[in-house]
């Protein structure tokens, strides 16, 4: 079985702040097209990058409208996202592009140097510059904020 099918899909152009207009590379097992669906599904050690943004999880599913644009990204199974020496993860994520919205569950957690926040869902805003952090039963909200060092 070939293990890595490769392509830069002009499909893929995803606007936004976390997705901008350049070519994704995707790297998987298997990729399987639905147009009447409009989707188009990636299996099996998924690596997707764009420039500094790399995203690696075992299923990527790509969702779109007639016109071809990007409606919602989902990714899952040890999902990890990294992006300008920070990471965040977890076993789902969700990207609603218009909404230019991030929703990390499933352990989730988003990780910078020794600064990390954690709880049973993150949901990032990315073009308003907030986030959401919400606790469940299985688990609180916890949060570690580790101070600059003097004189950096």
């Amino acid at each position: 079985m070939v293990r890595v099918i490769r392509s830069i899909f002009l499909l893929l152009l995803i606007p936004g702040s976390l997705f901008a207009a350049s070519p994704i590379d995707v790297t998987s097992d298997t990729m399987v097209v639905d147009r009447e669906r409009g989707v188009v599904t990636f299996k099996g050690g998924v690596i997707a990058t764009r420039d500094d943004l790399v995203i690696k999880a075992e299923e990527l599913q790509v969702f779109y409208g007639e016109e071809r644009e990007i409606e919602r990204i989902e990714a899952s199974g040890g999902v990890t996202i990294e992006k300008g020496g920070i990471t965040a993860s977890g076993e789902k994520a969700e990207f609603y592009t218009g909404e230019e919205r991030l929703v990390l569950t499933g352990d989730p957690k988003v990780i910078e140097g020794p600064n990390r926040v954690e709880g049973e869902r993150i949901t990032l805003y990315l073009k308003d510059g907030r986030s959401i952090v919400e606790g469940g039963e299985r688990r609180r909200v916890r949060a570690v904020f580790v101070p600059p060092e003097e004189g950096r």
